[in-house]
């Protein structure tokens, strides 16, 4: 295995591991995923050995010639071919995952997440740019192999030039969470991207009443023991209209676009995968759910503080995460039972209605347009807000 190869494989099992320790905390709050059912091989750009960093796809004839008959239980991949799951796989995870022995896939899916980074980054609009630009960050500082900026250089740099000539709060926070990768509160730029020019003060300038980026700072101040700006966060997160942590903006968008001669099954694969990236780059509860323990609400003014945070989650919130918290916290309040009771039941239906919408079988033929509709519908409006409308639909 070369060095490059070796960087590879170190961190996409440091990725895996930040993968299920995200998927670990989300699970103490949540009860169900808002997205399709993956495991590891889902994600092959990313959370792989190195082999997609090196390896060219196979034909997708060569693919489709190991098709198994329609009464196998399968994986597809629209466009590429389809292989039989494991004779001991459940026959209930038919369609839901790819077989873990599946290296082509794995390479096809990488030569797909370079080609539609680099279309992204060739649009006219900044937001398309930027999610291009993140994407081929994440490629290369995950295999070690990205899509060049068509300025030249390193996509992360790029992009943060992006952000700090932009009016746009969305590009801003897409920079934002290229620097700061599995929820860090503290930049990861270290070789010269400029990162240490973005900051969370700009952020909210640009959008401001977005309670995210005071969850940001929220954190920082956290791990920096800053009472100051833990207090000043606490009462921005307060005061803020809504928490629009822009999940599902990358894959809707990489959904959205027609690159020429592209599986759409492989196009549906990066943008889930997209989808666990923007995971691991939302800022973490940790510290609300600190600062806001019961113990420390024995103080008046810390107490009122937090009140006023657990309102903004539950009503402004468009998170299923978020609204679980704000519950969380509500708890520790004092909240009346009914109260809280209507709430989890919000969120119970919510995300029922979440995991009926999304597509099992999302890179599947009649998969795809399913799992578009699910992540434009998400993007444009939140978890919730998706959900909401959907339920409003008649029943069909």
């Amino acid at each position: 295995m070369s060095p490059r190869e070796g960087r590879a494989a170190a961190l996409g099992a440091a990725l895996i591991v930040a993968a299920l320790a995200w998927v670990a905390l989300r699970a103490e709050v949540e009860t169900e995923s808002a997205v399709p059912a993956v495991r590891g091989s889902s994600f092959p750009w990313y959370f792989s050995d190195g082999r997609a960093g090196v390896a060219e796809p196979a034909p997708a004839a060569s693919a489709a010639s190991a098709s198994p008959a329609d009464d196998v239980p399968h994986f597809e991949v629209c466009g590429f071919g389809r292989r039989a799951l494991p004779p001991d796989e459940p026959a209930s995870a038919a369609g839901a995952l790819p077989p873990d022995d599946w290296p082509e896939l794995e390479a096809a899916a990488a030569v797909a997440a370079q080609r539609m980074a680099a279309q992204l980054q060739g649009e006219s609009d900044e937001r398309s740019r930027a999610i291009g630009l993140w994407l081929a960050d994440v490629y290369e500082r995950l295999l070690g192999k990205g899509t060049p900026s068509p300025a030249g250089g390193a996509p992360r740099a790029a992009l943060v030039g992006l952000a700090l000539r932009t009016r746009d709060a969305e590009v801003y926070a897409r920079a934002w969470a290229a620097c700061h990768p599995g929820s860090g509160p503290t930049n990861a730029d270290d070789d010269g991207h400029g990162c240490e020019r973005l900051s969370i003060d700009q952020w909210a300038r640009l959008d401001p009443g977005n309670a995210v980026p005071w969850l940001w700072s929220l954190q920082r101040a956290s791990a920096q023991h800053s009472q100051p700006e833990l207090s000043e966060a606490l009462y921005r997160l307060g005061q803020s209209t809504r928490f629009d942590d822009g999940f599902g903006r990358a894959p809707a968008q990489i959904l959205a676009l027609e690159p020429a001669e592209l599986p759409s099954g492989l196009q549906a694969l990066v943008a889930v995968s997209a989808s666990g990236i923007e995971s691991l780059n939302l800022p973490a509860f940790g510290a609300l759910s600190q600062v806001c323990e019961r113990a420390a609400l024995a103080d008046a003014n810390r107490r009122a503080l937090c009140e006023a945070v657990a309102e903004r989650l539950v009503d402004a919130s468009g998170s299923k995460l978020a609204l679980a918290v704000g519950i969380g916290v509500g708890k520790r309040l004092g909240w009346p039972a009914a109260r809280v009771q209507a709430l989890e039941r919000q969120y119970r239906e919510a995300a029922q209605v979440l995991q009926a919408r999304a597509p099992r079988d999302f890179a599947s033929c009649e998969g795809v347009p399913a799992l578009r509709s699910y992540f434009r519908n998400v993007a444009a409006h939140g978890e919730l807000g998706a959900a909401r409308a959907a339920m409003a639909l008649p029943t069909q």
